[in-house]
């Protein structure tokens, strides 16, 4: 998907005047993901989304089913959720699109620079944007330090500072991170 590097931002609205596309990210993978957070919750585009272990049994590809005598491959998709927690871990991306709850859609992926929904703290260019008690945001991590910030809490490293002035994203809600969990 390198092609998208040179997309240039749009919106998509159906005869109401509803948005239901909106380009906001140079995307470099898409994935497509199960929302699991629950039966009436909505990921929202721009918020940041993590693996969902305890709902992947069943749907996860693996090398083995012919091994196990069957020909019949179930449906294979991610299983993810809204970051809900600062412990929240396994980040996969941002929301590129609203899914409805236990619906799937596409999340933009590693190596993507995008906007995410960050909590008013000021971010810091080159810090990590990880997981946050506000539903769907990522906040800023202080200095890199020993184990600091923990393993698997982060979405990526902030490009685009959330402050309305220049050289900020417009936003005091949104930073311009590079998508790179780890």
């Amino acid at each position: 998907m390198g092609y998208s590097w040179f997309e240039k931002p749009y919106a998509i609205r159906n005869a109401a005047g509803n948005v239901v596309y909106e380009s906001a990210a140079f995307m470099m993978s898409a994935l497509e993901v199960k929302n699991t957070t629950a039966a009436a919750a909505t990921i929202g585009r721009g918020e940041a989304v993590t693996i969902d272990p305890a709902n992947m049994f069943g749907f996860f590809p693996r090398w083995d089913y012919a091994l196990a005598g069957t020909d019949i491959i179930p449906s294979c998709f991610l299983a993810g959720k809204r970051v809900a927690s600062a412990a929240d871990v396994g980040h996969l991306g941002v929301a590129a699109e609203d899914i409805p709850g236990g619906q799937t859609g596409r999340i933009i992926g590693p190596g993507s620079i995008t906007a995410v929904k960050v909590t008013a703290t000021l971010f810091t260019i080159g810090f990590a944007a990880v997981s946050s008690a506000t539903v769907g945001s990522c906040t800023v991590a202080a200095a890199k330090a020993a184990g600091v910030p923990a393993y698997g809490v982060t979405l990526g490293v902030c490009v685009i500072i959330n402050q309305v002035a220049t050289p900020g994203s417009g936003s005091t809600t949104q930073a311009g991170v590079l998508i790179s969990p780890q």
